[in-house]
């Protein structure tokens, strides 16, 4: 006679109803004994019922005969659907199997005298499953489990479902089984940490304001850890940068601390991660900002991009970005590699970004990048951004490929709006003076004709 399986997590009952079930067990294990043999003829599996207390509720004792059971090798029924199953047969024992692949059943079970009882989990909140005893009785089989649930704020690493199995004598009966629920012990909270940055002597806060002045932006991560797990893991990471910067952390102090340079203006992102032994994981996030001074004058940045953080940036191309005052007869002229530069030129370099202050400035100034060295397609290419008044105005890229001593020339700049517009036009070339009346006209010497050649004689017949 076959027994049914069920699944794992049944209709909870009540304390109050469980006792009353179990209570009138004896005249309704009648009715149930009854409908299993009747069952018989028409080949239908016996009744099979599941009681679940719930967590930490203790269940009515039964009376019956304790049968003897052996707890096989576990390993091969790792991969068994999850419920609670009575196997009397091999068909019995392929049905555990939905997915097609059947482990062998064990070679100590004979059918015919024994079966497998086996309890499976549903899902990692279970942690373990253990068959404690089985119960004979006049008309049912009662088999009791004990199913062990993860602990408030822990993480179960198992990948699989918990499960149990036991072999006992073969019975051909109806099957109540009881399952008893444990709460497994608290873990305590997840880990945490906070974080507070500063540049230079300022105060430590998050988020923060910080300027591209050659200083170090430094944050510090505080853990806090309350759980019963150890720390296993910390490691700091960039969540986001400005696009085109090249900063990288220095790590200190038990890597609770780092120092990064700010290359380019935007939002620097950081965030802190910390693992304990049960994988439970913490983050932390700090924000610095990175913004031109709202101070009326024109900033203008050249700097990389579409590049990897581990590139080395020494050998990119060498460009320079030269600043030309436009109409006038002796420009002034703002680049890093002038030594006397004009009074408005502030030039900052934090490699391979380069920072120009054009200080009260209000003119219009021409744009144009030098490239010293071939710039090849497909690798990092240049951008050129203006910002006024601490906001982004303008920005144009180079995703040229560039010839070695060519130059981009970008476009005109409005010192009084951040604005880029073409270039001007290439001046006229000078024209030619109008002739001199007082001086008077070259003689012009007559062309002589070419010397015509002799007559050749007539040819002889």
């Amino acid at each position: 006679m076959k027994v049914p399986t069920v699944p794992a997590s049944p209709r909870r009952m009540s304390t109050t109803g469980l006792s009353l079930g179990l209570f009138s067990l004896g005249l309704f294990s009648l009715g149930l004994f009854s409908l299993g043999a009747a069952a018989i003829g028409c080949t239908s599996p016996p009744p099979y019922f599941v009681v679940r207390g719930m967590p930490g509720e203790r269940l009515p004792m039964v009376s019956g005969d304790q049968m003897r059971l052996q707890h096989p090798s576990q390993e091969r029924y790792g991969q068994a659907k999850s419920g609670y199953h009575v196997v009397h047969s091999s068909d019995d024992w392929k049905r555990l199997f939905p997915s097609g692949e059947v482990a062998a059943s064990p070679a100590e079970v004979d059918f015919s005298k024994k079966m497998i009882i086996l309890a499976v989990g549903d899902g990692r909140k279970t942690t373990d499953v253990k068959v404690t005893k089985v119960l004979d009785t006049a008309s049912t089989l009662h088999i009791f489990v004990r199913e062990s649930l993860e602990g408030e704020g822990c993480k179960n690493e198992n990948e699989g479902n918990a499960y149990d199995a036991v072999i006992t004598d073969r019975l051909d009966k109806n099957v109540l089984v009881h399952v008893e629920v444990e709460r497994g012990t608290s873990c305590g909270a997840a880990p945490t940490a906070q974080i507070t940055c500063r540049q230079g002597a300022g105060a430590w806060a998050n988020p923060i304001s910080a300027q591209p002045n050659g200083a170090a932006v430094e944050c510090e991560a505080v853990l806090h850890v309350t759980g019963s797990f150890a720390l296993v893991e910390q490691s700091w990471r960039f969540a986001q940068v400005p696009n085109g910067s090249a900063s990288k952390m220095a790590f200190s102090k038990n890597n609770t601390h780092v120092a990064f340079p700010v290359d380019l203006f935007g939002s620097y992102v950081l965030s802190f991660d910390v693992v304990d032994e049960a994988r439970r994981r913490g983050t932390a996030q700090a924000t610095v900002e990175v913004a031109p001074p709202k101070d009326g004058d024109t900033y203008v940045q050249i700097a990389w991009t579409k590049f990897e953080a581990n590139d080395d940036l020494t050998a990119f191309p060498r460009v320079n970005l030269r600043i030309t005052e436009d109409g006038k007869p002796t420009p002034g002229v703002c680049a890093k590699d002038v030594v006397r530069k004009p009074d408005f030129c502030d030039v900052r370099e934090q490699v391979p970004t380069v920072l120009f202050h054009l200080k009260g400035a209000r003119d219009k100034f021409l744009l144009e990048t030098a490239y010293t060295d071939e710039r090849a397609k497909g690798g990092p290419y240049i951008c050129v951004r203006t910002f006024l008044n601490g906001a982004k105005v303008a920005e144009a890229c180079d995703d040229v490929p560039r010839a070695a001593e060519s130059v981009w020339t970008v476009g005109l700049l409005d010192a009084r709006s951040g604005k880029v517009g073409p270039p001007p036009p290439p001046a006229p070339a000078p024209a030619a003076p109008p002739p001199d009346p007082k001086k008077p006209a070259k003689p012009v010497k007559p062309v002589k004709a070419p010397p015509k050649a002799p007559a050749k004689p007539p040819a002889k017949k």
